[in-house]
């Protein structure tokens, strides 16, 4: 302070000023510290750390709504596929064809409820943040590509095998055509639905000294009152049974190539979300 100033009476003008400006930093800083309490309170605002989505963590939350898609999808579809399985199982008509039917089944309903117990896992160690769930889940997916890698390399050989197991039921099914009810539903019901008579044909009937049967007929009710060969179907229902498979090996490759595409994604996924956990603890 100057104090020549001070006793002839003339203001520090400079001084004022100062306090002035000091002042004002002061109320600066008071209003910037309250608009920060007031930004942090929005930012827990209901208990919801507004702060955490930033940019940065976008990708992260990406990745996890993309898992959680895809398993939730799978979720519902192998549902859908343990459902349609148990119909399947209940229906005779079905159950009984000569096709090796009930592998095919077992197989849907196996791969359907093993598919959806381990999408809920991932789900749950997603949700929950458990890392020992996410863990089995890319164990699980690990062993699945594993599992249709080779099964993609031996898939002529399992096509051989199940042609092989078609043509024993049918042989074993034939000798026993009128002792047991169930061979003969068999039978009549492959011969409709494939449009079919016999193993090879119709001659293999008289093999077994066994009438050809009237489902083999493919002509008007009137003139299969006297079974012959004539009127019987002339294709072989393990000729029919092979084309039939034959026709869904499209259906069935690209089914595959979208199961094995969702489980690598899902498999990625996981080890991303693996990886973050394992930074952030």
């Amino acid at each position: 302070m100057n104090w020549n100033k001070f006793f002839t009476g003339t203001a520090d003008h400079g001084d004022y000023g100062n306090e002035e400006e000091t002042e004002t930093e002061d109320d600066e800083d008071i209003t910037d510290s309250t608009e920060t309490v007031s930004t942090d309170k929005k930012s827990h605002f209901l208990g919801m750390h507004f702060h955490k989505f930033s940019h940065n963590d976008l990708p992260q939350q990406c990745i996890k709504l993309a898992f959680l898609i895809i398993n939730i999808t799978t979720l519902i579809a192998g549902i859908v596929g343990i459902v349609t399985s148990i119909w399947i199982f209940t229906d005779n008509r079905i159950m009984t064809r000569l096709i090796d039917q009930r592998f095919h089944v077992t197989s849907l309903l196996f791969i359907s409820f093993i598919g959806s117990l381990v999408s809920s896992l991932g789900i749950l160690g997603v949700l929950r943040r458990r890392r020992k769930f996410l863990n089995i889940y890319a164990l699980c997916y690990l062993t699945f590509l594993c599992i249709i890698f080779i099964s993609a390399i031996m898939s002529f050989w399992i096509f051989e095998e199940i042609t092989k197991r078609i043509q024993f039921d049918m042989n074993t099914a034939i000798e026993g055509y009128h002792s047991s009810s169930w061979n003969r539903e068999a039978w009549d019901n492959t011969h409709r639905y494939l449009k079919c008579c016999g193993v090879k044909s119709a001659m293999d009937w008289a093999k077994y000294h066994v009438e050809i049967p009237t489902s083999c007929c493919s002509k008007s009710i009137g003139q299969c009152l006297q079974m012959t060969e004539a009127v019987a179907y002339k294709s072989g229902c393990l000729k029919n049974a092979i084309l039939l498979l034959k026709s869904h090996i499209h259906t069935i490759s690209i089914s595959v190539l979208l199961i094995f595409l969702t489980i690598l994604m899902s498999f990625v996924l996981v080890l991303c979300i693996l990886a973050r956990m394992k930074r952030q603890d």
